[in-house]
């Protein structure tokens, strides 16, 4: 297993495109302070932002070169030495950005590869996100090789050995089939647990959301555990299993299990969607999803819609859910008013449940919401089936 680099230092200036519309724009503005915040994350020091709108990128250089010319300048005048842009880039893309402005370029996708380096704890994780890394790099060897070369060469360096990356593309290549493999057995392993929890009729709610909105906090709360908890973005890599207490369990005669999951961030690099769909299929077989919800954080309704659509992909859209609005310790009633109202979540059980996983406040309407949902599926007919053929 590869070592990362201690995180370095850099300044960074970050650059995207939106669609003309000043909806459009908002939302780009938004995307550009996520990154920030991912680049921070990583130990840069953001000192300017660059926003173009174009209706699509262009093919070689993804801004216009006038708009390449404008960081230049920007970049001399701010000390940058970095440029990240918000959306996947072609290897092509990548070299002629640096030839054009002279500055080391990653983008989003790299940028979320290095702080899944710095997170992964578990050997499961650390080669789920090694296999992510490689993936992504193996394509972009030729544009990239100078910077492979450089051992502990700053964010978006930090991962595999990089001089083998440069010199030997079988050696990755193997390197790929033996984490797949490896990999494979693992969710094998995963396989026979659920089915073992199947068998033994235990019902399986998967608690997911947007990053750092508070799932791990909440699932300690819930289930009295001791999930390690940060305030940073993608502080668990794992899907990690806690026995939960309801009322109702006695009656169905039946277990409860929380399942933690990895959280959500968009534009979520395909590479991490494949590499961790192990991780993610806790999600896709769970009987009830728990949807958590930053209730303090202003862009919640689009992070809400995020969070559905990366569902969907992983083929968990159609599975009930109760949808849980986290953090009202942060905010006021007029503010949480206005989150509900904004959100407009029919979930099928009611409104939203309004929590607190710091304070406490509210957990027990969540834990009544939640045996609700799983006495309503117990007497479906449609469960019973499921269970007796999954």
């Amino acid at each position: 297993m590869y070592e990362t680099q201690p995180v370095h230092s850099e300044r960074a200036i970050l650059f995207g495109l939106c669609h003309p519309g000043s909806d459009e724009k908002e939302r780009g503005e938004r995307s550009l302070e996520e990154l920030g915040a991912l680049a921070e994350a990583c130990g840069a020091e953001v000192v300017n932002s660059i926003l173009q709108t174009r209706s699509k990128p262009d093919s070689a250089t993804y801004i216009g070169k006038g708009k390449l010319a404008e960081i230049r300048v920007a970049a001399e005048v701010l000390q940058a030495n970095l440029l990240i842009c918000d959306d996947e880039l072609t290897g092509s893309q990548l070299r002629n950005i640096e030839e054009e402005t002279g500055l080391r370029t990653i983008d989003r996708t790299n940028l979320i590869l290095d702080i899944f380096a710095t997170r992964a704890k578990t050997r499961e994780g650390r080669w789920q996100v090694e296999l992510a890394q490689h993936e992504y790099r193996l394509p972009r060897l030729k544009s990239v090789a100078g910077e492979l070369s450089r051992q502990g060469g700053g964010i978006g360096t930090r991962g595999p050995g990089e001089t083998k990356l440069e010199t030997d593309r079988r050696y990755i290549r193997r390197r790929i089939q033996k984490l797949k493999k490896n990999l494979k057995e693992l969710s094998i392993h995963r396989e026979l647990l659920r089915q073992s929890r199947n068998d033994r009729g235990v019902y399986t709610i998967a608690v997911v959301g947007y990053t750092n909105a508070g799932k791990s906090t909440l699932v300690n709360h819930l289930c009295h555990s001791k999930l390690f908890v940060a305030d940073q973005v993608f502080a668990t890599l794992d899907a990690t299993v806690r026995q939960l207490y309801l009322p109702g369990n006695q009656l169905r005669q039946k277990d409860t299990v929380l399942i933690d999951t990895i959280g959500f961030i968009n534009k979520l690099p395909h590479q991490l969607i494949e590499a961790f769909k192990s991780t993610l299929a806790e999600a896709a077989h769970a009987d009830l999803l728990l949807i958590v919800v930053d209730g303090s954080d202003p862009d919640a309704d689009e992070k809400l819609k995020t969070t559905r659509i990366l569902l969907h992909e992983i083929g968990a859209g159609s599975i009930p859910q109760v949808t849980a609005i986290n953090k009202i310790d942060k905010i006021n009633r007029i503010d949480i008013s206005s989150v509900l109202y904004s959100l407009s979540i029919d979930d099928g059980a009611g409104p939203p449940v309004e929590v607190s996983a710091l304070t406490g406040d509210g957990l027990d309407e969540l834990k009544i919401r939640l045996d609700k949902r799983l006495n309503d599926l117990a007497q479906s007919p449609l469960r019973i089936d499921y269970v007796l053929h999954r």
